[in-house]
């Protein structure tokens, strides 16, 4: 079973569907979505405790969640569908379809309508995940799927949280998940280093305690530590936002465009490279926020492995941290 299985359940979707169009056409669309999008969201295991049976019979938050996820499979199947919808393939090769009363729609809206299918498609599956992450204590199945344990070990968990600390994400899931990776290498690769071994692990510990109780200098420590991975992690992912490695070679992707389709105004090279700029200024500028309340912070009884070790500042011999002017250089000191 899929989460649309008839006409009218897509419909009830996408009002847009004719209630003459035939289903066939859809499953296998619905069907690659589901695979592509939503199993690795939430687990094989969490959607097969929501197709086993007749939706009236889920409780009723698993009516809302089957809901919310159905919506977001009709979407996904749109925007997987759309470039091959007004085609056939044949003995005569490939062929457009067409009749004399109905005219293919033009360059602009069929990407118009490309853009919104993908960026609604985004926007029903977070709200999903965003009810799950609320509920999660009702959600044993998807909190022992896998992606569930990669997100929830990461500060930036999912794509609206990442967008509370870097905006420009505008809460869209495919974009999360192409920074996704950045954001694990950038716990290592730059606060590790800023915070000392023991305080990361702290945090680490803390983040993956659903039940843990967060005090008020940590909750400001996350806050600090989200800002500074936010914009390190846009920076690092500038390359692979703007630029996809194929079986071709590199291609340049377009801005403004959650899952890398054709616009008709590529970012040029400046205005990546001024975004690239500013993602690494505002690091730095987070970065001397969280060393500074730190310092102030730390004492022999909070944060305490940050206070014991080399980076905390010894009074009087080096009291301010001092940060490397980069001046933004392609190639760079830390």
């Amino acid at each position: 079973m899929l989460l649309i299985n008839t006409t009218s359940e897509l419909k009830a979707h996408l009002s847009g569907v004719w209630l003459n169009t035939k289903i066939e056409l859809f499953l296998v669309l619905i069907e690659q979505a589901t695979d592509k999008y939503i199993v690795p969201a939430i687990g094989n295991d969490m959607y097969q405790q929501l197709v086993a049976q007749p939706v009236a019979s889920l409780s009723q938050e698993d009516q809302y969640l089957h809901k919310k996820l159905a919506r977001a499979v009709a979407y996904y199947a749109m925007y997987e569908g759309l470039p091959s919808l007004d085609a056939a393939v044949g003995d005569f090769g490939i062929v457009s379809h067409s009749t004399d009363n109905r005219q293919p729609v033009s360059k602009w809206r069929f990407q118009n309508y490309l853009q919104d299918a993908a960026e609604k498609a985004d926007y029903w599956l977070e709200h999903a995940l965003v009810f799950l992450e609320t509920n999660q204590d009702n959600y044993p199945t998807w909190t022992a799927s896998a992606d569930y344990a990669l997100s929830q070990g990461l500060l930036l968990k999912s794509a609206t949280e990442i967008t509370r600390f870097f905006p420009a994400v505008q809460n869209r899931r495919a974009v999360y998940l192409r920074v996704r990776p950045f954001i694990q290498n950038c716990e290592e690769k730059y606060l590790r280093d800023e915070i000392s071994d023991g305080l990361f692990t702290q945090i680490k510990d803390l983040i993956s305690d659903p039940n843990a109780v967060v005090s008020s200098e940590e909750a400001k420590l996350l806050r600090l530590l989200r800002l500074y991975l936010a914009a390190i992690a846009m920076y690092e992912a500038h390359y692979t936002l703007a630029t996809e490695l194929t079986a071709h070679g590199f291609r340049s992707l377009y801005a403004n465009d959650a899952q890398s389709w054709q616009q008709d105004q590529p970012a040029n090279d400046s205005q990546l490279t001024a975004f690239r700029e500013r993602s690494w200024n505002d690091a730095q500028s987070h970065r001397r926020e969280l060393r500074t309340w730190l310092d102030k912070t730390a004492t022999d009884i909070l944060f305490v492995d940050y206070f014991n070790s080399t980076l905390y500042p010894v009074a009087g011999v080096n009291s301010t941290y001092q940060m490397i002017d980069n001046s933004f250089k392609t190639s760079f000191r830390m």
